[in-house]
This record gives structure tokens, sequence and C-alpha cells, in this order.
């Protein structure tokens, strides 16, 4: 996370992928310096979002009304069942935020059907037209 005025935070995963170096550099000097392992790392992580949590400003729980999707390229995606509950499982990953799964059971999936249904039928009703 460089910053060109000041102290750059470096985040480098080791060439055996078992610990990472998180390095403080100023000018070119390093200034300090840890190495974690992956349970530490967990551990730091867990501590970090529970700190998160009660800074101001609060993390926020709601969506816009109307959010636009970021974009997300380079993603990739799996569909699968789960066996013992039946749920579809759609598993996404980016690049940079890791992956990301979401289990939609049969009630969910058929209102997400419903959404898209009356978003193509008012679509259509509205003549394609784009607002």
């Amino acid at each position: 996370m460089p910053d060109q005025l000041g102290p750059q935070l470096n985040l480098i995963l080791a060439p055996n992928k078992e610990t990472m170096d998180i390095t403080i550099n100023d000018g070119g000097t390093l200034r300090a310096g840890i190495v974690l392992s992956a349970d530490q790392l967990s551990q730091t992580l867990t501590a970090m979002v529970q700190i998160r949590g009660q800074m101001s400003p609060e993390v926020p729980t709601k969506f816009p009304e109307n959010p636009s999707p970021r974009v997300l390229r380079g993603t990739h995606f799996h569909f699968a069942v789960d066996g013992p509950s039946g749920e579809l499982v759609l598993s996404l990953r980016d690049p940079g935020l890791g992956w990301l799964s979401l289990r939609f059971d049969a009630k969910l999936l058929e209102r997400m059907l419903g959404i898209a249904r009356a978003a193509k039928g008012k679509k259509a009703a509205d003549g394609g037209a784009k607002h």
C-alpha cells in the first residue's frame, strides 16, 4: 500500500507459501518487519475485524436501494450441490478477494427466478427502452 509521501507497508507471500512477510519501509529504509504463519495471520485478521467493528464510522450493514454492482474482472465461478442439504452452492473467486461461497435453497432460487422474470417482463413492457 505505497504512499510516495510516507512509509510503505509491504505484504509478501514467502516462496514456501507457509508464511508471509510484513515490512514497513520509509524512503528505502526498512523500519520494521514481521513474519507470520497462516495461523498467526488468521488470528491477526480476526482481531482486526473485531477492532474494526468498534471503530467509527460503523461498518455499513445495508446496501443502497439500487446498488451498482462492481465489475469483477478475472472472476471465476463454480456451481455445486451440497450433498447433505441439497442446496446449490455458487462459489466466486476474485483474484484480489479470494473465494466467496453462497448457498441457495430452493425457496430462494424460486424467489430469484421470479425477480428475474418480473424484470424481464417489465423490460418487455417498456419496449426495451433504457432509462
